[in-house]
């Protein structure tokens, strides 16, 4: 299981668990939430894989910008 965290700057907006440690197999599946928190909260959101205390570990190269 792999947990994602949702970030706007160094702040977390929220999170998410995927089955596969393989993210390339949920990629679309993060982008389609980071990009759906990105239009809530009008904001640019960055996806981040986190580590079992809740630290950001690492970039996941998925960044969504609210829809204008």
């Amino acid at each position: 299981m792999s947990h994602i965290g949702f970030y706007s700057g160094i702040n977390l907006i929220d999170t998410s668990s995927v089955l596969s440690a393989n993210l390339e197999f949920n990629r679309e599946r993060i982008a389609a939430e980071a990009q759906d928190l990105a239009n809530e909260c009008e904001c640019d959101i960055e996806a981040w894989t986190r580590d079992d205390d809740g630290e950001q570990a690492s970039h996941t190269a998925i960044t969504a910008r609210p829809n204008k």
